[in-house]
């Protein structure tokens, strides 16, 4: 054993994993033995009934530079990770204002949700904020393109300071494709416009990124966290292609890159997921000849956790989503406030979301640990697992075209919506247990009054929405009980 490894535990006197299997099975018929000891926690995972060490102790796999399996940003991990809060923008000056005192109470970056808007609208927004502390990340759904370059206007008006500006572009054609808000011409164009953009943000700002690969957007859709990942990382291929063609280095085109995942309530499982993601993230770098990726993670749930019905258990939702992606070692976490699934979030419900950060990073200090979950033998095989699925996932959509083109073809989305409807119907026949849905559910619903959201916006023929996912947590529960709720 290296001299460096403290040794906790003398493990000569205890049984093997095979003796312990056989007094198991000695105890548990063995019809039943499958049953009451593995456990299918979907996405083909499943839990064992006992784990055994299975690396080499005498080589263990300390955090490294970049992303990898167990490390991402470390010394944003020492001091804590990126606060982001979400605005959605229907009055410039009311927006200003709340930026403004979330920021002086805890928030460290503001994500803005914004329809079309012009760079005199981001003067308004943004009067009194200091952009080289505080980062910013205007988003758009359905033309985060035009979005970007509106941005870049306003940002061009401040001169020489701009250079040290924080920003996100966001930009996101894929994800747009996917929402169904462009075609595939349209997309192959803004990619390439991106790519464009991307490469002078790398050569004249030294803290932006470019891209917004939003895998949150897969899992509110209904995607299972292996399509999501894959997903994910076939996104990731078609920025890295766009910079490529712009003449942006490979070593420098991954940190324009910023990944948005979601984390859910099974916090071990969400661990996992995060550093599966890394490793995805790693491999996709060696592929391309990158030693050291560096780009950078965010985390938030999906809206469709957010309850309508039982407001208040969102709380504990977003806890456990929150102390999972600070325990999976995202670089930025985002929490969607209790009161989200009504409208508008209000002052109180963006003072809870971000105080359930802050209690968790300066009171719990769980951020004080670089990979905590490091070496639990239970996460590294729910991370390898994971990894593997995604990977292979991953690699099947590349065969296929890439990830613009299984959007094309539908077969992205009818993987989606086939485990959408698969979710669905585990918690109708409570397969599937989540409390607050169908267990332990509260009988009487809390109404919470809330400004509506902005008014949908029209693309061509279709009216899509700013505000929520195909399904949400508060239908589920009306499904389950048989019932109706038109939350």
């Amino acid at each position: 054993m290296a001299e460096d490894v403290m040794s906790f535990l003398n493990g000569e006197d205890l049984p093997t994993f095979d003796a312990w299997m056989d007094a198991a099975k000695s105890v548990v018929t063995e019809d039943l033995f499958e049953e009451l000891l593995y456990t299918d926690i979907g996405s083909g995972i499943r839990t064992e009934p006992i784990y055994i060490h299975q690396g080499n102790p005498v080589n263990p796999v300390y955090p490294t530079l970049g992303t990898s399996r167990r490390a991402s940003n470390i010394a944003g991990q020492l001091f804590g990770w990126d606060i982001r809060q979400r605005y959605w923008v229907n009055s410039p000056e009311e927006t200003n204002a709340a930026i403004l005192n979330d920021l002086q109470k805890g928030t460290s970056s503001i994500e803005l949700v914004l329809s079309e808007v012009d760079s005199s609208v981001f003067e308004r927004l943004l009067d009194g904020v200091l952009l080289n502390i505080a980062g910013v990340a205007p988003t758009n759904l359905f033309d985060s393109l035009g979005n970007a370059e509106s941005f870049l206007e306003f940002i061009d008006s401040k001169g020489k300071a701009a250079e040290e500006f924080v920003f996100d572009l966001s930009i996101d054609p894929v994800g747009e494709l996917f929402r169904n808000s462009q075609d595939l011409a349209s997309t192959q164009s803004a990619l390439d416009a991106s790519g464009s953009i991307a490469l002078r943000i790398q050569q004249e700002f030294k803290k932006a990124i470019t891209f917004r690969v939003d895998g949150l957007a897969y899992a509110e859709a209904g995607a299972d966290p292996i399509t999501e990942l894959a997903g994910i990382s076939s996104s990731i291929i078609a920025y890295l292609q766009s910079m490529d063609r712009a003449g942006v280095s490979l070593d420098e085109a991954f940190s324009q890159i910023r990944v948005v995942t979601s984390v859910g309530t099974d916090q071990f499982f969400d661990i996992a997921k995060l550093r599966a993601l890394r490793i995805l993230i790693s491999r996709i770098g060696q592929a391309c000849g990158v030693d050291h990726v560096h780009l950078k993670t965010q985390a938030s749930l999906p809206q469709f956790l957010i309850s309508k019905t039982d407001p208040w258990i969102n709380l504990l939702r977003t806890t456990v989503g929150c102390f999972s992606a600070a325990t999976g070692g995202a670089d930025t976490i985002s929490l969607p406030p209790f009161d989200s699934a009504f409208g508008i979030p209000d002052d109180f419900g963006m003072r809870l979301a971000r105080n359930t950060q802050l209690v968790l990073m300066e009171e719990s200090n769980i951020h004080k640990v670089i990979d905590p979950a490091g070496g639990s033998w239970y996460v590294e095989s729910l991370t390898d697992q994971i990894a593997q699925l995604a990977w292979e996932r991953f690699q099947l959509i590349e065969k296929n075209g890439g990830i613009t083109q299984e959007i094309i073809s539908g077969s992205f989305q009818k993987s989606i919506s086939d485990n959408r409807d698969q979710y669905k119907e585990q918690i109708r026949t409570k397969e599937r247990t989540l409390i607050g849905v169908n267990d332990f559910r509260e009988s009487e619903k809390t109404n919470l009054l809330r400004r509506p959201y902005p008014e949908p916006l029209k693309m061509g023929t279709e009216t899509k929405s700013q505000t929520g996912p195909d399904f949400r947590i508060s239908d589920l529960s009306s499904e389950a009980e048989g019932d109706s709720d038109d939350s």
